[in-house]
């Protein structure tokens, strides 16, 4: 009986190494989809299937895992994000100096104009802030005085001439519809008439006139009055919208926000009469 009992035994131990090994993946596929339905694997759940299943099965169960979460756009549950607002470039005001209309004359005299465009546009209002100084002297015969804002508007009496020397600090505005067309002809003009009394031009003034604007567009469907504007609201503006009172909180109460970067420019007009050229020197930047 012992004979034949380790005559079975070694039978068995033949078959068991006959037989071929039965690995992980043949297992029953119950337990890995149970596992799969659960969802993403944590270390809690991948344990006891490591030791039912092996750690192959679990690290292809994984795997799939993975790629299908990345099929579907992303690990977990698909989040939907709102829109962000102001999606899309930001409009933008471009100044660009027209040079084929560039005037100079005796005394202070001269003209720069500009044409206002917009890229991406959307209806809403371009503001510019516009500063001035005048650095003006007299001739007296003798000496030359310093002349005062209100001193420089008296002295020049040519008809439909005025400096508005007075006036340091105003703001201009545009509006802009959405297809981008720009108001008031879309141009803006730098000037300066000439600094004589009537028209004597020789031993009369000398000095500089510097004027500084920072253009601004905002979206917005408000009307220029509601932000303080009207027409020749500034005098040196002409007809344009324009406000000699700071905007700053009518635009911050109406809820506006500036759209692009800002555009500087700076205009310097140079001149003496005592000299045999009495033209005036411009620089623009």
């Amino acid at each position: 009986m012992r004979d034949q009992a380790s005559t079975s035994e070694d039978e068995a131990a033949r078959r068991r190494r006959a037989a071929p090994e039965r690995r992980s993946a043949d297992l029953p596929a119950e337990g890995a989809r149970e596992a799969a339905a659960a969802g993403p694997l944590s270390p809690t759940t991948a344990l006891p299937l490591q030791r039912t299943l092996g750690n192959a099965a679990v690290a292809r169960l994984v795997e799939q895992q993975r790629h299908g979460q990345e099929a579907a756009g992303g690990a977990g549950t698909p989040v939907q994000r709102a829109p962000t607002p102001g999606a899309g470039p930001a409009t933008q005001i471009a100044l660009t100096h027209l040079t084929a209309d560039d005037l100079e004359g005796e005394c202070g005299y001269f003209e720069r104009r500009r044409q206002l465009s917009v890229a991406a546009p959307q209806q809403g209002v371009i503001i510019q802030e516009i500063n001035r100084v005048f650095a003006v002297e007299e001739w007296d015969g003798t000496n030359w005085n310093a002349m005062s804002g209100s001193r420089i508007d008296s002295y020049i009496t040519a008809k439909g001439s005025s400096a508005h020397a007075t006036v340091a600090r105003y703001w201009e505005l545009w509006t802009v519809d959405a297809a981008g067309n720009v108001s008031d002809g879309a141009e803006d003009t730098f000037s300066l008439c000439s600094v004589i009394p009537g028209r004597k031009r020789k031993d009369t003034t000398r000095g500089t006139y510097t004027i500084t604007g920072r253009a601004v567009f905002y979206p917005t469907a408000v009307a220029p009055a509601d932000l303080g504007f009207a027409p020749g609201g500034a005098p040196p503006a002409g007809g344009l919208f324009s406000t000699l009172a700071d905007p700053t909180a009518a635009i911050a109460g109406q809820g506006l926000a500036a759209s692009g970067r800002p555009v500087d420019c700076r205009v310097q007009v140079a001149w003496d009469s005592s000299q045999d050229d009495r033209y005036s020197v411009v620089t623009m930047s």
